[in-house]
């Protein structure tokens, strides 16, 4: 009736029954975990990560000091005027006009300070106009110095508070603002014996 089929093997198809065999058997073996790639600025905002070190970034601020002051050394220091500073300055405030409205504002607002060591003072309204220059500081150093040949110039900013001046709105108010600019206000005010109707 019905015969046992056997399967035949050969020798090759042995062995490798064998090694599946045996590799379910043995213990696996670790391999690392793949890292998942992932397309350009699509990385999960959960896998980055920042480490700041605040010693390291003190560290390195000084080692470019220390190369910056090594690559001056040997450079052109001529003297220059103020008004020539102020209009190399305003020359690259205007280039930066169209790119960067906030810089542009940054730089012209307050007028620069510049001290007879080459050191410039930018006064600044806010962190974000001081953000700005520090973005661009190397870019405008490298400009000031090239144009003006002197390459002892440092820049350093300073935000400062500014005065809020008090708006007069009522008629009495204003009318106070103008005798502080003109006296003379007062007298013909008291000479025609004027009042406000309020």
């Amino acid at each position: 009736m019905g015969a046992a089929k056997t399967k035949k093997t050969t020798p090759s198809a042995e062995k490798t029954q064998t090694a599946k065999i045996t590799e379910k058997e043995s213990p696996a073996k670790v391999s690392e975990p793949r890292k998942k790639t992932y397309p350009a600025g699509k990385i999960p905002i959960s896998k980055l990560s920042m480490k700041i070190n605040p010693v390291k970034e003190e560290a390195d601020d000084k080692n470019k000091q220390e190369d910056e002051e090594s690559k001056r050394a040997g450079m052109p220091e001529e003297s220059f005027s103020f008004d020539r500073f102020l209009e190399i300055w305003n020359e690259f405030a205007a280039s930066k006009k169209e790119e960067n409205q906030t810089l542009y504002l940054a730089m012209t607002k307050q007028k620069p300070v510049l001290s007879k060591e080459g050191m410039v003072e930018v006064h600044l309204d806010n962190a974000i106009q001081e953000d700005m220059i520090n973005e661009c500081r190397s870019e405008l150093l490298s400009f000031l110095r090239q144009k003006l040949s002197n390459y002892s110039i440092s820049l350093s900013t300073r935000i400062v508070k500014a005065s809020q001046k008090k708006k007069a709105y009522l008629p009495k108010d204003k009318l106070k603002k103008l005798i502080e600019k003109n006296p003379g206000l007062k007298r013909l005010k008291d000479d025609l014996d004027l009042d406000f109707v309020y």
